[in-house]
Parts: C-alpha cells; structure tokens; sequence
C-alpha cells in the first residue's frame, strides 16, 4: 500500500493524535478515554505492578504524545484530576 501525502490542512490520527497542519482538536473525549482506560486497568484482577506497568506502558505513553504535540487547555483534563 503506498504511502499517501498530506496536502494543505490535512491531517493523520497517530495514537489518537490528529498529526499534521490542522491539530487544533477538541481533547475532551481523548481525555475521557483514557480516564476509562486507568478505571479499567484499576478493575481488572492484575497484580498491582502489571497494573502500573500497564498503565504506563500503553495508557500514559498516548497521554504523553498528545500533550507535546497538542494544545492542551485545563479544561481538556479536569476529569483526571
């Protein structure tokens, strides 16, 4: 499959990142998801340092990408809080 270009505003998901020119996005729902995700993770019969693991591998690595290649407003994570 080949690889396709981005033109003018365009723009590409990558971790759940809009990536590209166009990237100002509304990070309440991503925010949300992974607020589920933890919740999950805290619910499920792992032994607390997998679920540390987990959480920090995959959860906190998303979380991570989005806010240096974001603008993150404080409303975007007052559900973590």
């Amino acid at each position: 499959m080949p690889i396709l270009n981005i033109k003018g505003q365009e723009a590409y998901k990558y971790l759940g990142v809009r990536v590209g020119l166009n990237y100002k996005q509304d990070n309440v729902e991503f925010f949300r998801g992974i607020a589920k995700d933890v919740k999950l993770v805290a619910a499920s019969p792992l032994a607390p340092w997998q679920k540390l693991t987990a959480i920090r591998a995959h959860i906190l690595a998303r979380a991570e990408f989005l806010c240096r290649n974001s603008h993150i407003q404080k409303r975007d994570v007052a559900e973590l809080d």
